[in-house]
């Protein structure tokens, strides 16, 4: 779910102080491996571009890989690295978040993380637009600068916030397990009848 109650609100600002965030700096999660076939380096050199001019853009990098990724992505203005959690311990940094980016492949964790109310940005090779259309964007995958002006685009609260609220009603009216159940159940009704 979104923040929005006390407790997730407070998880917010928690883990943005510890991990050294402003309350006025636009976090990027991206959750995975920190390996080049996932896109990590794409999105840490986006942030780059945005950051090392002073502008409040900052990268969340939450996962695991070779020394090389990780020096790599902490290489980038405004990049920080948080080590691998289980997807149940995930929504805390979601929600310490603000744009969810998936600089390549399908991930569940794209679900998730528009579930906990994050817009989000993929790759305009993706296949499964239901999970983006109408709560986030595309960009030309594996170029940085596009990735930038995405980012970028998504720097007003308000329109964040709406992509946001769509996107979890969506996951909830569409993806949660609730949903597939009921989806199943139908199916299994046409079929017998």
């Amino acid at each position: 779910h979104p923040a929005g109650d006390d407790a997730s609100m407070k998880a917010r600002a928690a883990y943005r102080r510890r991990l050294g965030f402003a309350d006025s700096d636009v976090v990027c999660i991206y959750t995975g491996r920190f390996s080049k076939d996932k896109g990590p380096h794409c999105l840490a050199n986006a942030i780059g571009i945005l950051a090392a001019p002073g502008k409040p853009y900052r990268g969340l990098f939450v996962g695991a890989g070779s020394d090389e990724d990780a020096r790599f992505i902490r290489s980038n203005p405004g990049c920080v690295i948080h080590p691998f959690v289980s997807a149940r311990d995930l929504p805390p940094l979601y929600w310490a978040s603000d744009i969810g980016v998936w600089p390549r492949q399908e991930s569940t964790s794209q679900l998730d993380a528009a579930a906990c109310g994050l817009p989000i940005i993929v790759s305009n090779r993706v296949t499964v637009r239901e999970r983006y259309e109408g709560n986030g964007l595309t960009y030309e995958e594996n170029d940085p600068a596009d990735l930038a002006r995405k980012i970028e685009s998504l720097s007003d609260s308000e329109t964040r916030r709406d992509l946001g609220e769509h996107g979890a009603r969506k996951m909830q009216e569409r993806f949660s397990w609730l949903a597939i159940a009921r989806q199943r159940i139908k199916d299994y009704e046409a079929a017998l009848s």
